[in-house]
């Protein structure tokens, strides 16, 4: 459900992790002006004129309206709950993306992966039983079929730590209000075709590959399902209930009826 997201603790954020949090996120538009609302706009309920939805304040009501919140452009506690959150990297769609315009999947739909640098964070054996089980969590939605191969395939798995050779550098462990980006993943249309397709899980996570997952750990498999969504073309959306949600929220192996609309929908 969109918009649901309690009443939490949420830490306080700085202007300047806030505004970095917003750009990471993909909220502001080229040449937009990158600051924040007075106080006093931060602490009223709603913006309006053009002068107070420049900058940071029309960021915020990007994300706001994408999450269900109500659209105050200013950082409320349900705001900062969503900029607080671990989980991908990928940036969330706006304007016509934010629809689902423009989706673009592989031309076909029987698909290879391969397995790269794994680091020594998990057995490649173990990793192989993850990719295996995440995938067919999106073939037996769709038409889609996986099949692991040992050159490059359209989808390709490997763990990396800060700038690891993408231009998207991981940001280390998430402890506290650090280290936000727990993985990203490049889509089939992405500019740069030796990127598309590409899984990137950051090495310095705590992450778990057990059958029940430590709270204190991430679930990979989790994380490599909603990541191969990106991989077949999907974007993030608002729906806390899908595995295309951004944050993480857990464990989370099963798809959403919206996720399985979604992936039949590229590949029928």
């Amino acid at each position: 459900m969109e918009g649901d997201f309690g009443n939490p603790q949420v830490p306080e954020m700085s202007r300047e992790a806030m505004a970095a949090r917003l750009q990471t996120m993909g909220y502001f538009l080229p040449g937009e002006n990158v600051n924040l609302p007075s106080s006093a706009s931060t602490n009223n309920a709603k913006l309006s004129t053009s002068a107070e939805l420049s900058g940071t304040a029309a960021a915020l009501k990007r994300l706001q309206r994408f999450y269900g919140l109500e659209q105050t452009g200013a950082p409320d506690r349900p705001t900062l709950a969503i900029l607080e959150m671990p989980g991908c990297g990928n940036p969330d769609p706006i304007g016509p993306e934010e629809l689902g315009a423009g989706s673009v999947g592989w031309p076909i739909s029987d698909l290879t992966y391969s397995i790269g640098q794994m680091g020594g964070i998990v057995p490649f054996g173990v990793m192989r039983g993850i990719i295996e089980a995440a995938c067919k969590v999106w073939s037996d939605a769709s038409a889609l079929t996986f099949r692991e191969t040992m050159s490059q395939g359209h989808l390709r798995f490997s763990f990396g730590a800060d700038e690891h050779g993408d231009g998207f550098p991981f940001d280390g462990e998430h402890i506290g209000n650090g280290g936000l980006v727990l993985a990203h993943a490049f889509r089939p249309d992405f500019p740069d075709p030796n990127l598309a397709g590409e899984v990137h899980f950051d090495s310095d996570e705590r992450w778990s590959s057990d059958t029940i997952c430590p709270p204190s750990r991430k679930d990979l498999l989790t994380v490599a399902i909603h990541e191969i969504g990106h991989a077949l073309g999907l974007r993030h959306v608002g729906d806390t209930d899908s595995v295309m949600f951004r944050g993480y929220q857990g464990v989370r192996r099963k798809l959403a009826s919206t996720d399985q609309t979604s992936i039949r929908s590229l590949y029928p």
